[in-house]
């Protein structure tokens, strides 16, 4: 496995949607107590994700998988259906994860496999980090950059 950090495929639907759904804002009224606050932001999470998996299908991304920073996948579609291939997404995305720096709310690494690249972003907001992995065809993902 060959991580190089360095170069970058840019995926045109990863950087548009990640630059218009930043900052995440979830609601926290001090009147609900924490369960209710959990509920809300695991709500705004899943129309968060459902925005992110529009945008990613109208891009022609088909596969794709998007979780939480605890491990919940939000959504998936084509070869992460597999949930092996899930958990090991979310390894990476882990690790990732571990990359941001202070005041940094976007990190995005990429991986090339026999002409296949996969684009793992991790996005920071204010209350929940999501782990956006993406398979595409390398050429795919250069016309997308």
């Amino acid at each position: 496995m060959c991580v190089d950090t360095h170069t970058y495929i840019f995926v045109y639907v990863l950087t548009y949607f990640c630059l218009f759904l930043l900052p995440f804002h979830f609601s926290s009224s001090h009147q609900f107590d924490t369960r209710y606050k959990r509920e809300g932001m695991e709500v705004a999470a899943m129309s968060q994700a459902s925005l992110l998996k529009d945008r990613l299908l109208n891009q022609g991304a088909n596969h794709f998988v998007i979780f939480t920073s605890v491990g919940e996948v939000l959504e998936w579609s084509g070869d992460f259906q597999n949930e092996e291939k899930r958990l090991l997404a979310y390894t990476v995305a882990q690790q990732a994860s571990t990359l941001l720096r202070p005041g940094e709310e976007l990190k995005r690494i990429s991986m090339v496999f026999d002409n296949v690249a996969y684009v793992t972003t991790t996005i920071a907001g204010p209350n929940e980090h999501f782990g956006i992995v993406v398979k595409r065809a390398v050429s795919d993902a250069l016309e997308q950059s």
